[in-house]
């Protein structure tokens, strides 16, 4: 799913009114039908609500909103701003259509504030994504008296106040939901701004977007879009059919990592696991994952030597090796030697972080997948996600690997320019040991043959979905690394199950 910039949307509203064709009326009725929709499937038990109404546009939608919901059953108020001035055509035309059996309230934001308590819910449709500038003024007032309400709060499309360069201390509706339209937001998926909506919906309005759009070249992972992407084992495979990986993890006191990296690519179809890890410490390995194979370097309680790297189709490097001269040297030496796509977390990272021109000692191809903290000490500075972005993105390009910026909406930044944001994950997951589980899936899909492009979309909205489905069995506070990969197989399976298969009769 692409993503759009709020001008871009509105230039696809006026493409999609030409080549559609339909009135601009039609596509406002259409939008409310759908987000009315989704309003009466998830919030049942709401019953006395209040729309709040602009006089742009989004205050058309809610006029259609509130009329929808009205002959729905369900008894509704709206309250627009008095002023002698008309709106726009949606906002009169929809204006004309209210029926009577709908309250208009009016007067100033202190004459709203007394009435507020008779209401359970508040719907806020003042400003679109037209908007571009803090609120202030009348606006500004009406949300700060409208967030002091103790009732459901939904925006539709946008919450007012939000937009691109919102900043931390800028006034924003605090809605507990937003209906969305054709797809997320930009400001939605970034924590800058992101805090500001709780959750949100995309609501498909079938709007046409022209081929010759420029657009940010952002995309917001679906799950057809995966399941379209994952490889089916097919009936003659055999376990060198599904590759060999190498993970290089691992040190005394840290086989922690090593074990979750290692069930975790067991657990991603890969065929033949190998761990390179220290001698001490192998029979943790081979106790708790007897599926893996050890190479170890004798009496080195870390990662220490060299090995023979053409026998593996991928190689994992980083979780728990530690920082030790001997290890910093095998890693210096996979990184000239490997000819096969490398996997590079924690400690890699860190490693990496303390070298000179560290970004052209990584081979093409590779993936690279700091947490915030770990790509500010790549960078060598702290910076907003914003500029995060740009910078992966910059350095994707230049030396063709790919950047995985690990948080909430996960970025995927890929070397021909390409950001894939990721939808699935949950705050349960920011836990030590979940970006080992995540090296391990992406080491298990490389070595299966997947493209590092795909492998790195694919394996980090599967960690998410796994993440998902175990906080949905265990809740976020109570779920730990190890839930991800017993959640695993599942979320192979649910995205498998929207992959198409051709009918035997089609065939």
């Amino acid at each position: 799913m692409r993503l759009l910039t709020s001008k871009q949307i509105i230039t696809t509203e006026a493409y999609t009114l030409q080549a559609e064709p339909i009135t601009s009326f039609a596509l406002m009725e259409r939008a409310a039908g759908h987000f009315v929709a989704q309003v009466l499937n998830r919030f049942q038990s709401i019953q006395n609500g209040l729309m709040i109404c602009g006089p742009g546009n989004n205050g058309g939608d809610g006029l259609a909103v509130a009329r929808l919901l009205h002959l729905s059953g369900y008894r509704v108020s709206v309250y627009m701003p008095t002023t002698n001035k008309p709106g726009s055509p949606g906002f009169e035309y929809n204006r004309q259509l209210l029926p009577p059996g709908i309250s208009i309230l009016a007067g100033t934001p202190e004459d709203l504030s007394e009435a507020l308590p008779q209401f359970d819910w508040i719907c806020d449709a003042l400003l679109g994504v037209g908007q571009n500038r803090p609120l202030t003024g009348w606006f500004a007032q009406l949300i700060e008296i409208l967030n002091q309400a103790n009732a459901l709060k939904i925006s539709i499309d946008t919450p007012s106040g939000l937009f691109y360069g919102t900043q931390p201390d800028d006034l924003v509706f605090n809605a507990h939901w937003t209906g969305t339209f054709h797809a997320p937001k930009i400001e939605f998926l970034m924590p800058e701004t992101g805090n500001r909506v709780q959750e949100f919906e995309v609501i498909d309005i079938n709007l046409l977007v022209p081929k010759d759009l420029e657009a940010p070249n952002w995309y917001y992972s679906q799950p057809s879009e995966i399941a379209g992407m994952l490889q089916q084992p097919q009936k003659f495979n055999h376990k060198g059919s599904h590759g060999h990986a190498l993970l290089v993890t691992g040190s005394a006191g840290k086989m922690g990592a090593a074990v979750l990296a290692a069930k975790a690519a067991i657990r991603s179809g890969v065929g033949l696991l190998s761990i390179w890890g220290p001698f001490g410490e192998r029979a943790i390995l081979q106790n708790t994952v007897p599926e893996a194979m050890c190479v170890v370097q004798p009496e080195s309680p870390f990662v220490a030597g060299t090995t023979d790297l053409t026998l593996y189709q991928a190689i994992g490097i980083g979780p728990g090796i530690g920082t030790h001269p001997e290890t910093i040297q095998s890693l210096l030496y996979i990184l000239q030697n490997a000819t096969q796509p490398l996997v590079l977390d924690a400690d890699a990272l860190n490693i990496l972080s303390t070298l000179p021109n560290w970004e052209t000692r990584i081979p093409a191809g590779s993936i690279l997948t700091p947490h915030p903290k770990e790509f500010n000490r790549l960078t060598g500075r702290q910076m907003s996600r914003r500029e995060a972005l740009e910078t992966a993105s910059h350095l994707c390009q230049t030396h063709a690997f790919i950047l995985i910026l690990k948080g909430a909406f996960s970025a995927i930044c890929l070397p021909d320019g390409r950001i894939h944001f990721n939808p699935t994950g949950n705050a349960g997951m920011a836990k030590g040991g979940s970006g080992d589980v995540l090296t391990g899936i992406l080491v298990a899909l490389l070595a299966q043959g997947y493209s590092p492009d795909n492998a790195s979309v694919i394996g980090v909205y599967l960690h998410g979905l796994a993440g998902d489905l175990a906080a949905e069995k265990l809740g976020q506070i109570s779920m730990n690394a190890g839930d991800l990969i017993q959640h695993l197989p599942n979320a192979f399976l649910q995205s498998q199950k929207l992959k198409k298969h051709p009918k035997v009769n089609d065939i």
